[in-house]
């Protein structure tokens, strides 16, 4: 048996499926409501979850920029290094080399190197007429001979007397007839010029004949005497 309530709640229930459902707008997002039951608690899900995926989007994008600005950072630093790096052995190669062409200008056209006293006084030789009826020519010159058979181009030593420095070479020239020892005695000036002291060549020859090109000493005549009978020597 049909009830007047049960007949209600029927027609009820079928009026509320056949009504139209309304279109609502929240926060910009389009939502349907079907019989007053509206699905907003859908609609606040899907912008959480939309709303979250953006701040996860900006935290990515965020880090990804950090880490590009520390490789950055990283890489400037880095470059910065090595072309610090890089200047400092071209600085120190700079020097070296300044230093070493320093040293061959300073022995190659100073007054005061041994290699220029040694020209000087080979030149004196050459050019005494002494030397060359003793010796023969051409004329020609070499230092000592070291261990592995090479001739030095010239043996030089450094001493001071009153406080003065002096310089004593020895080399030795050859004529087509004879040998001889040349005896190279320097004396360092008030400016600090070397200024030739003595020059004088012994024969290589039964008497050991020394002929004497320069002697510049200002010595008391006991003390001439003493140095006509041994001559100076490196050794």
């Amino acid at each position: 048996m049909v009830t007047a309530a049960s007949m209600y709640s029927v027609v009820n229930l079928v009026a509320r499926c056949t009504t139209p459902a309304t279109i609502l707008v929240f926060r910009g997002v389009r939502i349907s409501t079907l019989n007053n039951f509206p699905s907003v608690v859908l609609a606040q899900r899907q912008y959480s979850v939309q709303r979250q995926r953006g701040r996860d989007s900006s935290a990515i994008t965020e880090a990804k920029e950090n880490t590009e600005v520390s490789t950055t950072v990283f890489e400037t630093v880095k470059e910065t290094t090595k072309t610090a790096g890089n200047l400092g052995v071209i600085l120190l190669g700079l020097g070296i080399t300044g230093t070493i062409l320093w040293a061959v200008f300073k022995e190659l056209f100073s007054s005061n190197s041994p290699n220029n006293i040694y020209s000087s006084a080979l030149k004196a030789c050459e050019n005494d007429q002494r030397i060359q009826d003793q010796l023969g020519q051409p004329i020609k010159a070499y230092g000592e001979e070291n261990s592995r058979g090479r001739r030095k181009h010239v043996s030089h030593t450094v001493y001071e007397v009153n406080g003065r420095k002096h310089m004593l070479l020895q080399f030795y020239i050859q004529g087509t007839r004879k040998k001889g020892t040349v005896y190279v005695e320097m004396k360092q000036d008030d400016k600090g010029d070397y200024q030739r002291n003595l020059l004088v060549v012994e024969l290589n020859d039964m008497l050991r004949t020394r002929i004497i090109l320069e002697d510049n000493r200002q010595e008391s005549t006991s003390q001439s005497q003493s140095h006509s009978e041994s001559l100076p020597t490196l050794y």
